[in-house]
């Protein structure tokens, strides 16, 4: 955790502590004064609003236990699954970045099909315990899967298409690839549709070059418009458009730009994300405090709205899609505490009853046959507080899935002070307002 995070956790931590001692032992007009004072409070500290919260939120709730990779796997039997696939190779690493992956070298071709085939063994492994499931939605995610060439890409779609197509359900089936502009061709969209996939989500982030430039990316304006160009010609499906808002150096103007340029590009679904100040980035080193909060803030209520008044419907902060069929599955399974299962190095699964990690080394997982190195047993107040900070990002949170409302209920109580939430018969639904605050919630949860 850096020592921005840390500081801020102790700081929401000690002010919400003494508020709520306070406010239990208050008359109704302190009340009244001390909520006052609270909305004060998180008004003058919703800079943190950059710093994302979740990697110092997974590493204080592992818990060790001495369950077998073979019986964290049988828990996936008899329920609907979700799996994602990572392909950990990039040409450069981008300056937000804070994934584990790989930088391609002469190399590449030996270092991919390796990883393919120990991708295989995994997902082997798994499949030796598991048999009796549905596959809900398949992700492809990181590193960077359209830089694959068509052998590669070919390899790992066979190898995920012989072991779960049979399982594939066919009602409400997404299967997403991830791609970067300069990356794609016709035969890679001819491969996609051979293997089903039915959803590309290609990372554009800025149109303009100096912005693609500054946060290392290696393409161009004019790869963003021909690649989509030959996916409208070739492709069959939904693709979803990547963006980002708040970048170093990107102006107000630029980011009006881009908004009206991927707004008259039309995709079926938009991500539009601010520049989160990842601890183990480039940027996260770097940039200590956003000098411009308030213009990042004033932005996001600007694209929030002109997406919406172009036909979208916002189902997250940062998502917009254009009919409720071309809601992203995978990502409000994720949110949902479904069943995943990922594989790579680095991934976090999580059975419902069960989360696991593999190594974050790669010549670690590279090497040895069982590579789960952290495990850990969902107890019902850490399972709630994980689903509230990560549905924070959601515009409702559905009671069913709060496993003790009774823990919760201050906290909850306390968002509503807040205007966070509003609570509704069969959920907590997000006000507007503060939506686009959801890290400063994430810290009245925990």
């Amino acid at each position: 955790m850096t020592y921005c995070q840390m500081e801020y956790n102790e700081k929401f931590s000690k002010f919400f502590e003494k508020f709520k001692d306070e406010y239990i032992r208050a008359d109704e007009e302190w009340k009244r004064m001390l909520l006052d004072i609270a909305r004060d409070f998180v008004e003058k500290n919703r800079d943190f609003v950059m710093h994302h919260p979740l990697i110092s939120y997974w590493r204080n709730f592992e818990r060790s236990i001495g369950y077998s990779r073979e019986q964290l796997y049988k828990e996936y039997n008899w329920k609907n699954i979700n799996l994602y696939f990572h392909v950990p190779f990039c040409v450069t690493k981008c300056s937000y970045c804070n994934f584990h992956i790989t930088i391609w070298n002469r190399f590449k071709k030996l270092h991919a099909m390796r990883y393919l085939k120990k991708m295989e063994m995994e997902v082997d492994a798994f499949l030796d315990e598991v048999n009796i499931f549905n596959v809900k939605t398949i992700f492809i995610w990181w590193g960077t899967p359209s830089f694959l060439d068509d052998e590669e890409l070919t390899t790992l779609l066979k190898m995920i298409y012989s072991r779960f197509s049979h399982k594939f359900d066919k009602a409400e089936f997404e299967y997403t690839i991830e791609c970067n502009p300069e990356s794609v061709t016709k035969s890679k969209l001819q491969i996609f549709k051979e293997f089903w996939i039915n959803r590309i989500s290609l990372w554009v982030q800025s149109f303009n070059d100096d912005v693609i430039k500054n946060i290392n990316r290696t393409y161009t304006e004019e790869d963003v418009l021909r690649t989509v160009s030959l996916i409208r010609e070739e492709w069959f499906g939904n693709m979803n458009i990547d963006m980002m808002y708040g970048l170093p150096t990107q102006e107000a103007g630029e980011m009006r730009s881009d908004l009206e340029k991927i707004i008259k590009m039309n995709p079926e679904h938009i991500t539009y994300y601010p520049l989160y100040n990842y601890e183990e980035s480039t940027f996260g080193r770097m940039w200590k405090k956003e000098d411009n909060i308030e213009e990042i803030y004033s932005f996001y209520d600007i694209l929030a709205k002109s997406i919406k008044d172009a036909g979208y419907i916002q189902y997250w902060r940062e998502y917009f899609a254009k009919d409720e069929s071309l809601i992203h599955h995978y990502q409000n399974n994720y949110v949902s505490n479904r069943h995943l299962i990922w594989f790579w190095h680095s991934a976090y699964s999580f059975s419902g009853k069960f989360a696991f990690c593999n190594t974050h080394d790669f010549k670690d997982y590279m090497l040895w046959d069982d590579h789960i190195r952290k495990m850990f047993e969902y107890h019902a107040k850490f399972y709630d507080e994980r689903l509230f900070v990560i549905w924070s990002r959601n515009l409702k949170i559905d009671k069913k899935w709060i496993k003790n409302l009774d823990y919760m209920r201050w906290k909850l109580e306390l968002a509503f002070m807040l205007w966070f939430i509003d609570e509704r018969e069969n959920d907590f639904i997000f006000t507007e307002k503060w939506l686009k605050y959801q890290e400063i919630f994430t810290h009245t949860i925990l």
